[in-house]
């Protein structure tokens, strides 16, 4: 059996978790469930609070492996029902057939992950906004609170996906960010950046310059003749093989490249690198790495699509959340 993403956020073994159906998930088959691997979910969508701390004692007399509930916001009795499955020992919480926002950081707080369950792309959103662990989306074809809009979840999902997914999240809470492209405009705005990260880049046309402008230290590969001289190179070459030549808008004149040290005298000493954990450092037209960076990422996605961890982003999204 093979494990993603979901495993690592709600603590098991398997991608496979229980629908809070109502009248069938009870007790017995959710702590089956968890004992197996997946996530039992309750389906206390139609018991009343004595009876769900009731089923709550049987889930963990049978197993002490996570668990979570299911509960629809319409209940007038959400919030007893949430605390009560708290303190019944869940691990997560089910929330649907509501607003995620009234709930889901409430839920947080007291350590318990959260999934939300939207019967279309505007809840999947709004989801993701509120700060939801996992977003499920529905289709029309589903039973209990499915919604209105008639829409299928094979036709839902992608829409969804693209509506929640969003690039910046894959730039939050990372040490290192390396872009290694021939891109011709920039895909990766300065509002990514964050306290002590440090950015290496392959050339300057993959960043936003109010990227460039934020980091301190800033290194650049060449100095001022090689910059010309290789670039010269490349602009024969470019016409050689007939392709398109385009002068790119930040030149020298519009941004002191100059006033910056390069790499070799920070490697030999010559100047200071970061001495503030919280600065953003930057590499600048990092060509000579450009062939390992493109070497080590394919690995990495090799092992990381092999374990099931990380995030698979569209290349797309970076543009149009920086050109919409």
């Amino acid at each position: 059996m093979f494990k993603t993403e979901i495993c690592d956020i709600l603590g098991i073994e398997y991608p496979i978790i229980l629908g809070g159906m109502i009248w069938v998930g009870r007790s017995e088959l959710v702590a089956a469930v968890s004992e197996a691997g997946g996530l039992g979910l309750l389906g206390a969508g139609g018991m009343m609070i004595q009876e769900i701390e009731q089923e709550l004692n049987g889930v963990k007399e049978k197993t002490d492996k996570p668990f979570g509930v299911n509960i629809p916001l319409v209940r007038p009795d959400a919030d007893e029902m949430i605390e009560a499955s708290i303190k019944g020992g869940a691990s997560v919480i089910s929330t649907s057939a509501g607003n995620p926002k009234r709930y889901t950081q409430k839920i947080k707080d007291q350590g318990v992950k959260v999934i939300h369950v939207a019967f279309n792309v505007t809840g999947a959103r709004k989801s993701a906004e509120a700060g939801a662990d996992v977003v499920v989306v529905e289709g029309f074809e589903a039973g209990g609170h499915n919604g209105v809009d008639e829409m299928t979840t094979m036709a839902m999902v992608p829409q969804a996906v693209r509506a929640v997914d969003k690039p910046e999240e894959a730039a939050r809470d990372v040490d290192i960010i390396v872009t290694a492209t021939n891109s011709r405009q920039p895909f990766f705005p300065a509002r990514y950046l964050s306290a002590g990260v440090h950015l290496s880049c392959l050339q300057r046309s993959e960043i936003e310059l109010e990227a460039f402008k934020r980091c301190d230290p800033l290194f650049i590969h060449l100095n001022s003749a090689e910059s010309n001289f290789t670039s010269a190179l490349f602009r024969q070459r470019q016409k050689e093989l007939n392709m398109e030549v385009r002068d790119h808008p930040w030149t020298h004149h519009q941004f002191q490249w100059d006033a910056y040290p390069t790499l070799g005298q920070l490697v030999t000493g010559q100047v200071e690198g970061r001495t503030d954990d919280a600065q953003i450092s930057a590499f600048i037209n990092n060509v000579g790495a450009g062939a390992q960076f493109a070497a080590v990422g394919a690995k990495v996605y090799e092992l990381a699509k092999a374990e099931g961890i990380g995030r698979k982003l569209n290349s797309d999204l970076f543009l149009e959340d920086m050109h919409p």
